[in-house]
Formats: C-alpha cells, sequence, structure tokens
C-alpha cells in the first residue's frame, strides 16, 4: 500500500509541474491522457532489480527521464533550461538546501556579511554576491578554502569551470551548492551550469530532446490524437510528412488544405470524412486561422 502512495504522488507531482508550463506560454498545455501514455510505456520497461524498492527506485528515475524527454520535445529551445529546473526542483526539493532557492532567484532576503573577507583572485564587482552566498550557507566559508589560490586559480580562468570545479571541494558541495557558486563568482557561465545541474539530477548527459522522426510520432500516438507540427520560418516539414502518409495509408488516403481565406467549411469536411474512412488530413498555414481553432478542437473531441 506504501509502495502504491509513493507511485502515486510521484505521478501526481509530475502532472502538476507540468502544469505549471501554461505559465510559460499557453501553448504548453498537456492533458492526462499525454502523462497517461508515458506512464504505459514505463510499465514495459524490464528491471534488473533484485529487490521491490530498487526496482521502484530504477522505475522513478525512467519515469522522470520519460516524462521530461517527451515534455522537452514539445518546447521552443529558449524555454527547455527554464522547465529543467522548474521540474528538477520540483522532484529535488529536499536536495537544496534552506534560503538557497531564493538565492538563487535573486529573491534572498539575508543580508551579506560584509566583514568576511574575499580573496584578491575574485571579481570585485562580485563580492557583494560572494559575500551573501556566504551568509545563506555559512558552513560553506571553510569548505571552499578560497584562500588558497593554488586551489582556485585555474579555476577562476576556466573557459568552462562549471565542469572542473576544484576536486578538493567538489564531492563537498551539493549539486545545487555548485551552480550556486558559479552563479556568486562566474555568473557569465550561469547558463551552462544550471544545465550540468539538471543533467546531474535527473540523470541525463544532455538537455536535448532525443531525435524524434515521422515514423516515431506514428508509433506513439494513436487515431483519436491529433498532432500539431509547429515549424520556424522557412521550414515545411509538408513534402516530408505527404511521402509519410503514402508510405503508410496510401496516396490516395492522403489529403492537405492550406488555411485561409474561407477554408474552414471545407476543413470541417474534410476532416469528418477521413474520421468516417481513416484517412489522413492535414491542415496548413493554421497561424493564419487562430480564432477558428476552438472550433476544430471542439469537432476533434
Amino acid at each position: 500500500m506504501l509502495r502504491s502512495l509513493v507511485g502515486s504522488e510521484m505521478c501526481i507531482r509530475d502532472s502538476f509541474l507540468i502544469e505549471d508550463l501554461r505559465h510559460v506560454s499557453h501553448m504548453y498545455q498537456f492533458s492526462l491522457p499525454v502523462f497517461l501514455t508515458q506512464f504505459k510505456k514505463l510499465l514495459q520497461i524490464e528491471s534488473t532489480a533484485h529487490s521491490v524498492e530498487h526496482r521502484i527506485s530504477h522505475l522513478t528515475q525512467c519515469l522522470q527521464q520519460l516524462v521530461f524527454q517527451f515534455i522537452l520535445r514539445s518546447l521552443f529551445k529558449a524555454d527547455r533550461l527554464t522547465f529543467a529546473l522548474h521540474y528538477v526542483h520540483g522532484l529535488f526539493a529536499s536536495a537544496i538546501g534552506p534560503g538557497e532557492w531564493p538565492l538563487f532567484r535573486g529573491e534572498s532576503t539575508v543580508e551579506p556579511d560584509l566583514r568576511v573577507p574575499i580573496p584578491a583572485w575574485v571579481s570585485q564587482d562580485r563580492t557583494a554576491a560572494l559575500q551573501q552566498f556566504l551568509a545563506v550557507c555559512p558552513s560553506l566559508t571553510s569548505t571552499l578554502q578560497l584562500e588558497n589560490y593554488s586551489v582556485w586559480g585555474r579555476w577562476s580562468e576556466s573557459a568552462a569551470p562549471e565542469g572542473e570545479l576544484p576536486e578538493a571541494v567538489h564531492s563537498r558541495l551539493t549539486p545545487f551548492q555548485r551552480l550556486l557558486v558559479v552563479q556568486a563568482i562566474r555568473p557569465d557561465r550561469i547558463e551552462s551550469a544550471m544545465s550540468v545541474f539538471a543533467c546531474e539530477m535527473l540523470g541525463l548527459t544532455a538537455l536535448i530532446p532525443a531525435s524524434s522522426n515521422l515514423t516515431e510520432i506514428h508509433e506513439e500516438t494513436s487515431a483519436t490524437e491529433y498532432i500539431l507540427l509547429v515549424t520556424t520560418p522557412g521550414a515545411d516539414p509538408s513534402v516530408e510528412l505527404e511521402e509519410f502518409a503514402c508510405s503508410v495509408v496510401g496516396a490516395d488516403n492522403f489529403s492537405s488544405l492550406p488555411m485561409g481565406g474561407d477554408q474552414a467549411d471545407a476543413a470541417i469536411a474534410m476532416v469528418r470524412a477521413a474520421a468516417r474512412s481513416g484517412s489522413w488530413v492535414c491542415l496548413k498555414n493554421m497561424h493564419l486561422v487562430v480564432g477558428w481553432i476552438p472550433e476544430l478542437e471542439k469537432e476533434l473531441n
């Protein structure tokens, strides 16, 4: 019973974290069936764990990665890092110490201790940020050994300090504290440090969505789901889509219609005919008829 509750709590937490994406963009709205699809994939994963506890732990990490990769594929590149940090913070809040998250967000009310000496190798414009970091995490004052230039010299001038924290202190800091060190001293590398932190917590190598092609999308979806392809200017997947459709359902069972003008009635008629016959319909240039989309959605539902 306890294991069931743990699994349920994990799924509910994931779904709420995903729902928060709508505050980033109204486009990022994911239904419960979408989440359940990922959960069903999880149940098909074989585990070599020898105990129930280890299997649950393994499947928990797999579910987190499945959901994260699926959502990441649906986001604009500019929003991936935002979601990654939000997702990790929601899943691993206990891995972030008291006062550390507000400090990271620039909302800390802790006053910096101006009496704390700052070594000469630290840029003068980072003095206040470092003092505030040490005020929030006073136990790290001795752990960091900031006065030891032989420890920090190379790191301070590194082109990628987020991945080269001195060995003398690396293992003594939590992953989030390593991120805070970069934020305090080398903010020029904060985005890369955020990516490193998120990857470490999620067990990933990079915040890059798994490559997907039309074959994979077709296998992951069902006839009751419609697919929205959001493209960048100059990109046109319609040719590739038509070729794929012809290979799956045949040229006679695929039709397309550029939207705009008075095409709404024709589009609805094509969708209804496709629903009856099992054929495919591609409606192009949907950005030209945004106001009509709710009517189409009603028809599809």
